[in-house]
């Protein structure tokens, strides 16, 4: 008699949850090996990537914030492509391929403070990452810190001979590396580029684990040069870097480059002497210091340390602990491995022709392009979708005899809602302009009717820790025991909202406590506006040479520091052609709640959302103009005009129509990575608990910071271990 298939339970369908169940299903005959359901809270798959379509404003793209797609995002972008294959759209259809989903966006962007001599303001720092033919990395190296160092020096080498070019005066016909020199007396600048050139063929050479051993001296030598060239350059440019632009940035970009190469090579030799490690078990000695830290201990100058690169770093990943703009915090061994992964990895896309780029943006929101193809694909695999299931407990025990340890006994849940046919699962799609997508409420059409009734009229969010659901409505519980409703259980819970739910596992495994107690999250804010005048008509000058505005990291006057002009996703919104916006922009960054209540309280999560709006009102008034110039005349006026609003609305009312998010659920929070937690993070099979999977991107995975490659790795790696326990 055959064996029956493994009954797998997922708990969430966030990246980490829909990226395990594609890759069990991907096996050949998987249904005679699993038995797989995904239980997800509320009407809708997603986690923090979740969007929804506001059926009530145009079907508006509303999403948890900026969203965009590095293309060292190797295994999520392998994971996309084979979906968009297999649903196999019509090619008429929209978004029916991987190329149509995704599109490459070359350019990206700092906010910097600068004094131009008259005051002190902040202007935009844009880089390029344009698509390359080649699928080749530049570098190539068995060791990969080395091999991050020689991209490192490649592209302060690029950078150098790009500055050496520069002409800041057309009139004089001089070069800016002409003018320093002039400038400082004895200052042969240009000396320094063959020298760097050198040592980057020297390093290149190297073996690290066995060459310290043997040739410490010459590995110290490299170290010396790359310092005395870091204040060669200092020296060179100490006064030109405060009054001249070009030189300001140059320096930052060698400065940290530099700094970054001697802590790197000093470290390994401090510590690899003295006891060998693997590279990444070195780098994880690192992980008590912070980067900015860490980089004043070797020596960066206190302009780069405060300066508009370091800055747009911490905006990009949340690090801000506890959303405090004031306590930068990422562990410096996490960072810099994350940094190796992105040099060493990044690549085309698979069955695709859009080449190599840095950045790709998507062709609608985040939970159309990814979610609802997986969705889409898992369903006709096979996959069952409880939706509008709350996770309420998680009860463990610990097993006797011969089998001694802990296992997952029972799982209780809350069914939030009844459907109207309780014999057919809920449809959690519905139609755009021909693409299926997720709605921002459930379809209550589907909801049996007096409880759709209840919920619209009370105004209930199914998704909100803080909901009073539970006083309205009776809800029946669900209990999954093992053995009979469950064999292995994936937890795609993300780790802030774990202690509530997990009292037993918590009292049985301290290294599960451990890890609840120790990785930080933090709460994020998310803006959109929809404008009435193009992102020029609003004296935006940002991107005269390309078709798009770039993004902007790091303009830390807010906290909301983050931009990102999405025009392009009206066509995808459904607004009569003669009133349609004609702009988006999106707005994000960190987010310092106020103290949660304990009981249920629907004036919370309110209250704090308007905290959110508050904030961008002031943003509006002084400080918008840095993107939108004419929106944002003076200090203290905004153009209100300029936002979209229904017609005959007037002044301040029309930011009423605007979209404001405070991601202060647990399940939102950003997952960080600040010194000393990563050593908490646990493996997926490690949770101490023998059919108990984790997975998310806050799991030990080797990437470990927050982002989609990181959840795709984690959702890998947990059906990985998944098919290796349960072979025969």
């Amino acid at each position: 008699m055959p064996n029956k298939p493994e009954k797998i339970v997922i708990l969430g369908g966030g990246v980490s949850g829909v990226t395990a169940a594609f890759e069990l299903t991907s096996e050949k005959n998987w249904q005679d090996k699993y038995d797989i359901t995904l239980y997800q809270l509320g009407w809708r798959n997603g986690g923090k990537g979740a969007s929804g379509r506001n059926r009530a404003e145009e079907n508006r793209i509303e999403e948890h914030g900026i969203h965009v797609w590095f293309g060292f995002y190797k295994e999520s972008f392998k994971a996309m492509s084979a979906c968009y294959k297999e649903l196999n759209r019509p090619a008429n259809s929209p978004v029916s391929t991987i190329d149509e989903a995704f599109f490459a966006h070359n350019s990206t962007a700092m906010a910097q403070k600068w004094h131009n001599g008259l005051k002190e303001d902040w202007i935009i720092w844009p880089f390029g990452s344009k698509s390359t033919e080649t699928s080749k990395p530049v570098v190539a190296h068995p060791e990969p810190i080395v091999e991050g160092i020689l991209h490192i020096m490649d592209s302060m080498i690029n950078h150098f001979e790009h500055f050496i070019t520069l002409n800041p005066d057309e009139s004089k016909h001089e070069t800016m590396i002409e003018k320093i020199e002039e400038l400082v007396e004895g200052a042969a600048l240009h000396t320094a580029l063959p020298l760097l050139k050198k040592i980057r063929k020297d390093i290149s050479l190297v073996d690290v684990v066995t060459y310290l051993l043997k040739h410490r001296e010459t590995l110290a030598e490299i170290t010396s040069y790359l310092a005395k060239i870091r204040s060669f350059l200092k020296l060179a440019t100490k006064y030109s870097s405060k009054t001249n632009l070009g030189v300001n940035r140059f320096w930052q970009v060698m400065d940290l480059g530099l700094t970054t190469c001697i802590g790197l090579l000093t470290s390994i030799d401090n510590t690899m002497s003295k006891n060998p490690l693997g590279m990444l078990s070195f780098l994880k000695t690192l992980n008590e210091t912070d980067f900015r830290e860490w980089l004043d201990l070797y020596g960066a100058s206190k302009s780069s340390l405060n300066g508009a690169l370091l800055d747009s770093l911490y905006s990009g990943f949340f690090a801000f602990k506890d959303g405090d703009l004031n306590q930068p915090n990422v562990e410096t061994g996490t960072f810099l491995m994350a940094c190796l992964y992105a040099v060493k990895n990044i690549a085309p896309i698979p069955d695709s022709d859009l080449g190599t780029n840095g950045l790709y943006r998507m062709s609608a929101g985040m939970g159309d392009i990814v979610f609802a193809p997986y969705y889409e694909v898992l369903k006709s695999r096979g996959v069952k979708f409880k939706f509008f299931h709350e996770v309420t407990e998680i009860k463990a025990d610990k097993k006797s005899g011969l089998l001694a340890g802990s296992t997952i006994s029972q799982i209780i849940l809350n069914e939030q809602v009844p459907l109207k046919n309780p014999s057919e699962e809920y449809n959690p799609l519905f139609d755009v302009k021909g693409l299926p997508c997720w709605p921002s409420t459930p379809l209550y059409d589907q909801i049996r009717d007096d409880v759709a009734e209840l919920l619209i009229k009370n105004d209930i969010d199914l998704e909100s820790s803080w909901s009073n659901w539970p006083t309205l409505y009776d809800q029946p519980k669900v209990e999954l025991n093992v053995n009979d409703d469950f064999d292995r259980v994936i937890l795609n819970i993300s780790v802030a909202g774990l202690a509530k739910i997990c009292p037993s596992l918590l009292k049985l495994s301290a290294k599960f406590k451990g890890m609840t107690e120790n990785i930080s999250t933090v709460a994020t804010q998310a803006v959109q506006t929809w404008g009435t005048q193009t992102i020029r008509e609003m004296g935006c000058t940002l991107f005269e040479d390309i078709d798009e505005a770039p993004e902007c990291l790091g303009y830390t006057t807010q906290a909301n520091d983050s931009w990102a002009d999405v025009s392009y996703l009206v066509n995808r919104e459904t607004w009569p052609e003669a009133t349609a916006p004609k702009d988006i922009s999106y707005f994000c960054g960190v987010f310092s709640p106020e103290l949660a209540p304990t009981k249920p309280d629907p004036n919370y999560p309110k209250s704090q959302k308007a905290m959110v709006k508050d904030q961008m009102m002031t943003m509006f008034t002084d400080r918008i103009g840095l993107f939108w110039p004419k929106a944002q005349p003076e200090k203290g006026i905004f153009i209100w005009d300029m936002l979209h609003a229904p017609q005959g609305t007037q002044g301040k009312e029309r930011a009423d129509y605007q979209y404001y998010r405070a991601n202060i659920d647990p399940s939102e929070r950003y997952v960080q990575s600040t010194k000393g937690t990563s050593k908490h993070r646990l493996k997926t099979d490690n949770s101490g608990f023998d059919n108990l999977y984790l997975t998310g991107d806050w799991i030990q995975n080797g990437f470990n910071m927050g982002c989609v490659e990181s959840a795709t790795i984690s959702g890998l790696k947990t059906a990985k271990a998944i098919q290796k326990a349960s072979k025969p």
